[in-house]
């Protein structure tokens, strides 16, 4: 069954657009006045107004949704950016990092060559010690009396 869609005129139209910006809700007074004013019949004036407030519904979802889409898209635009400076920021770091360790590792080189020179000037003391008759290490040659050794408490039995 297909159904008779009415045409309307353009100042058919902005009369019922004029009340309907006024008013989305039709009362029996205006309906009637919209309807010798129009030349439309009352039925379809309260059937224009129910598809009117479903269209104006159906326009503000689209617009929320617009609104949505925008905002997401907004805020994965600044997680992207947020995301590049911290990638930036660890690319700098890391940059800054390795000269540090070229650096460290000069200074590392720098202070193995201390410390081998270290080991060599100890070294040559400690033979120098052994020829002359020192100790190198005193504790080690030294003698223990048996005195030293852990003797078992003895418990006085007359108290």
């Amino acid at each position: 069954m297909k159904f008779w869609c009415p045409s309307y005129y353009e100042f058919q139209i902005a009369q019922l657009e004029a009340y309907f910006s006024c008013n989305e809700y039709i009362d029996g007074e205006r309906k009637r006045q919209l309807s010798l004013l129009t030349k439309i019949p009352e039925q379809q004036i309260k059937v224009w107004f129910q598809n009117r407030r479903q269209k104006k519904k159906r326009e503000l979802e689209e617009q929320q949704q617009i609104i949505r889409e925008q905002e997401q898209r907004r805020r994965q635009q600044q997680d992207h950016h947020q995301q590049q400076q911290q990638q930036q920021q660890d690319q700098s770091f890391k940059i800054r990092l390795g000269a540090r360790r070229e650096e460290g590792e000069d200074n590392e080189e720098e202070e193995e060559e201390e410390d081998q020179d270290q080991e060599r000037e100890q070294d040559r003391q400690g033979s120098h010690r052994r020829q002359e008759g020192e100790k190198e290490h005193p504790r080690e040659e030294e003698e223990y009396s048996d005195d030293d050794e852990e003797k078992p408490l003895q418990i006085d039995q007359n108290r």
